[in-house]
Parts: structure tokens; sequence; C-alpha cells
């Protein structure tokens, strides 16, 4: 292997994929996609997981500029109590200041060379890999950087949109965006010993707006939590190699988190494979440097821990509301939430009469022993920006009432469709996983409708009807899919049989239609009543 040389500086080579108003797709630098985001729609990669990589990164340089200087780029540390007046000044510039941002990037070029003989890119040295760690690491072709034909246990590719020579090698570009993935959602087949990347261990939430500008700006969460004062910001490539964990961790380092030790091998222009090995540790319990993450409570010997719960990927975001807007005790927003609602809740709020939000939510799920990546999924959920305010708190708890209904009606819809299956002659598993799925299925754009027109600030009266209509919309629908299953079921059901539900007791039950229609309606008035 020849030693590296200098080359494809991310700065200034084009390598990150963004949309434009006229929808079409462009290639642009890291210097282009900060000092252009506003003309952007959005990032538009190959994955929206690959895009929160890069989005992450975006933010990193963010923080690390304006942690130390204002939007005039004069020195001024970020404190709690100037944090707000900063971001409103960026904010209200709609576009970022290139000056400031030019000069830090130009200070710390070096580091952001893709290739490099000693501090490549969000890699570690040839060098470095092939002595100090050549016990663990692992050599793997293309194919398995390319996250839109990662392998899988029980599919043969998740996203079949390369094929032959193509999952062979990478150009420059593609090699740049691929390597934030796998750094941030690599399963566990090279055995590294640190488990799934950092993000694949979240249940990322992130707010988005109409542009790239927008978006980065929603989530710079200048307080921590929206309260707190952060210390200073020191992304990866300040640090030298081999990277600490820092004792207080902030922001920059742990959007820059370096999960996996990797080292890209580069062939007449081509990335032709990679070699891997552990990277730093992730964060544990309690580490709210994360600001984009839902949170899972636990209580042990220690006391009240909370770790980053991920998404399900048979789960609607809007069945995750009370984690997402803090509903009860025992829950806790993520950060950025946090910082959206001090943004709309402070004096002369820069957001003026904006007045929904919305939160995109991204999640991996992975396959047996985590050694492959089996879904990739996300979804989005807006509502009015006041519902997150303090007076509010009424509200958010009726919100998870209904919320809650909505799990007791779609049991008793599953229990329907079970016992209709029983009937039928099955075991009703499979019925009741249909009913409660079909439930959930067609409630959603009707509650996802609802919880947007649900305004705190509207008068009552007009809030009380809005409540009652969803309830009479949530049992309708109901109603409803109990209908279409019956319909459904064969003649045998109406019929019915006999099963033994106590064998100790030869007690028995009789299964018809007729009569799991008859408890299915009386469940459902005993809900409503």
């Amino acid at each position: 292997m020849q030693e590296t040389e200098k080359s494809f500086n991310l700065l200034d080579e084009p390598w990150i994929k963004v949309m434009k108003p006229n929808r079409f797709v462009d290639t642009v630098s890291l210097k282009q996609a900060l000092f252009n985001a506003h003309g952007y729609v959005g990032l538009a990669g190959e994955l929206l997981t690959q895009d929160y990589a890069i989005l992450r990164l975006l933010l990193a340089v963010l923080f690390a500029v304006f942690c130390r200087v204002d939007e005039n780029g004069v020195p001024n540390p970020l404190k709690r109590k100037n944090a707000l007046q900063r971001w409103k000044a960026l904010w209200n510039m709609g576009r970022f200041p290139q000056k400031p941002i030019e000069e830090y990037l130009e200070q710390w070029e070096g580091r952001f060379y893709l290739f490099h003989p000693e501090l490549p890119f969000y890699q570690v040295s040839k060098s470095r890999l092939f002595k100090g760690e050549k016990r663990s690491r692992h050599q793997f072709e293309c194919v398995k950087l390319i996250g839109t034909v990662a392998q899988s246990g029980n599919k043969t590719r998740l996203f079949p949109n390369r094929q032959g020579t193509e999952t062979e090698t990478l150009s420059f570009a593609e090699a740049a965006r691929w390597l934030l993935h796998i750094n941030a959602f690599d399963d566990t087949a090279a055995k590294t010993g640190t488990g799934v990347g950092w993000l694949g261990k979240l249940g990322i939430i992130f707010a988005e707006g109409d542009t790239l500008f927008q978006t980065l700006m929603l989530n710079l969460t200048l307080r921590k939590d929206g309260r707190e004062e952060w210390n200073e910001c020191i992304p990866v490539w300040e640090t030298e190699p081999p990277q600490t964990v820092p004792e207080d961790k902030n922001p920059a380092w742990v959007l820059t988190l370096q999960s996996r030790h990797i080292w890209l091998e580069e062939q007449d222009g081509r990335v032709v494979s990679y070699y891997t090995s552990g990277g730093e540790p992730s964060p544990e319990g309690n580490d709210f440097s994360e600001q984009m993450t839902i949170w899972k409570r636990k209580e042990d010997k220690r006391g009240e821990t909370y770790f980053p719960s991920p998404h399900k990927f048979s789960k609607q975001i809007w069945r995750e509301f009370s984690s997402i807007a803090e509903v009860g005790d025992t829950r806790r927003r993520p950060g950025v939430v946090s910082w959206i609602a001090a943004i709309h809740d402070a004096k002369n709020t820069p957001l003026g009469n904006r007045e929904m939000v919305r939160f995109r939510t991204l999640s991996a799920e992975y396959g047996d022993s985590n050694s492959s990546i089996a879904n990739l999924f996300g979804d989005a959920l807006t509502f009015h920006a006041s519902l997150l305010k303090d007076m509010a708190k009424p509200l958010r708890e009726r919100v998870e009432k209904e919320i809650s209904l909505c799990d007791e009606i779609a049991k008793k819809v599953g229990n329907f469709a079970s016992d209709l299956e029983i009937a039928s002659g099955g075991d009703g598993k499979a019925g009741r996983e249909n009913g409660v799925e079909r439930y959930y299925d067609r409630i959603d754009q009707p509650f996802r409708e609802w919880l947007a027109g649900l305004n705190p600030e509207a008068e009552d009266v007009a809030r009380e009807n809005a409540l009652d209509e969803w309830r009479n919309t949530a049992f309708r629908i109901a109603r409803q899919v109990g209908e279409e299953l019956i319909e459904q079921v064969g003649e045998a059901a109406f019929v019915g049989r006999d099963v033994v539900i106590d064998k100790a007791k030869n007690k028995k039950r009789h299964y018809s239609a007729p009569e799991a229609y008859n408890w299915f309606s009386y469940a459902l008035r005993e809900l409503d009543g």
C-alpha cells in the first residue's frame, strides 16, 4: 500500500447533496452548503439517515464558530445571557454570515482532507490503524460502506439501487457521505466491542424548517435544554488523536463523536475498501449533551437515569408525544424540543407569528445480535408551538389521555379481530396483530390533522369542541374497522366453534362472529362511557 497523499478537501470539493427550490439536486462543498443554506430546501443524499449525519457535521461547525464569536465575527464567548440574543441575530440575518465561518474553517483547513497521511477527516491514519490497533481492525469491501445496499440477515439487499461493479468502488464524494453514515449507524459485524454507532442507539428527533438554513438554526441549541450554559465547544477536528472523551461533554464533541476508527483505502482515484476498528465509547446515561434524542427513564440502585430510546418501526411518532412534549413527572423532553420552546417563549421571539413547529424523527433497527441493519425509517409531526409552553400543560396531558384512549381502543379492535379468527378456526394471534395495525393505520392521518389544529390559545369552547370531535372520530373509525373485519370473515365464523379455555376444569367458550361483535360493541361503549 502506497503512502497516502493529501487530497479531496471537503471544504472546497463538492460532495454534499442538496435540494434546490426547483426540486433539482446539486452537489456542493461544505462551505457552499453553509454559505448558501438559505437557498436550499434541505439535504438530499441517498438516505435520510445519511442526510442527518451530514446535518450534524454542519451543526458542529456552527457550534464551534458561534460559541466563540458573535454574528459579526467579534470574539465574544457564548454565555447563557447572550445565547438567545446571538441566535436571534443570526436568524434575522436570514443566512449565515460568511466571514466568521470562513475564518474558522481556514484555520482548520488541514483537518478536512478525506485523504491525509496523518489526519484524514473522520478517520485514523493508516499507520495508527495498522500498528496500534492491528488486532482489532477489520477490512470490508465498499458494499458494506454503502448504506443503500447494506446487507441484512433476512434480506438480500435493503435498497437495490446499485448493482454489479457500482458496489465495488466509490467516488471520493460518495465515500465522504457514506463515511459519515457508517460512523454514525454502523452495525456490530466488525465486533469492535463498542456496540452499534452512536446514532444507531438514539431515538433521533430534530426540528425541520422550510430551508436548510432554518433547519440548521432551529437545531442550533445555544442553551443546553433551552436553559443551561454550554462550556467551550470542541469538535473532533480540534483534538489530537487518539481522541479522549472530555469530562464535561459539549455539543460539538457529541455531534462529531467517532463511533468507529476508519481508514478508507484508495486506488486510482476511487475508494476500493475500508478498514475499521472500535472508536470512542458512547455517552452513558444522563448525558444530555446529546440534544436530539428521545429519552427513556430507568430506576435502579443508583437512582433515576435516562437513556436514549430508539423509535419503534411499527409505532407512529405521535404515539410518543409524551416523550416529546414532556407529559408526566417521569418524562424528559429532548433538548432540541426544550430549545424550540425557549425560543417561542422568549420576549419578542425572533420567530414572530410562526405558530407551527415540525419535528422529524429517524431511527435504525438492527437485526439479530445487531450484526446488520434491518430497517432505517423516519416520521414527522407538526403541532402548535404554544403547546410546549408551561400554560399548555393541562392540554398536553389531555392529548396524552386521548393517545392512551386510542391505545385502549386499538386493544379492543385487536381482541375483536382475534375472536373472529378463532371463530374461523385459527389461533387468533395474527388476527389480533392485524386488527391493531389496521386501527392505528386508519386513525394515523386524522390524529395528525387533529393535533396540528389544536391551538392552546384558541377559545375554550372551540378547543373543547375540537377535543370532543376527535373522540367521536376515534370511536367512529373503530366501529368502521370492526364492520370491515366482520364483513371479511367466512361463513364458518358465523356458526363458530367451542374452544377449551381451561383444560383442568374442561371449561369451554363458544366463539362466533355475532358473539364477538356484541362483545366488541359493549367494550367500545364501556370506553366511551
